[in-house]
């Protein structure tokens, strides 16, 4: 049982090498990585609010431009509001 959102990819990982049931590693992976999880939604047509990924290389002005403002920055593997930022 993973006791904190860090854990639970390394959690799904010991199942599997013991044969516990539970999640698999990649559903494990899916949920904890939020880009992979909105990917994984918007292939089962899961309505979602627009994204992108932010890269090194990405310019903040064509995110502006994209999306308005405010954006919600959020980073990929983090739980609750933890890393969140309000840009506007």
């Amino acid at each position: 049982m993973a006791a904190t959102e860090k854990a639970v990819v390394v959690a799904a990982l010991v199942r599997e090498y013991f044969q516990l049931p539970g999640h698999t590693r990649a559903i494990a992976q899916a949920c904890h990585d939020k880009l992979t999880m909105k990917m994984i939604a918007q292939q089962h047509g899961i309505p979602l609010t627009p994204f992108q990924l932010i890269e090194e290389h990405t310019n903040e002005n064509n995110i502006i431009t994209q999306f308005g403002l405010p954006v919600v920055i959020k980073q990929r593997a983090s739980s609750g509001s933890r890393g969140l930022i309000i840009a506007d």
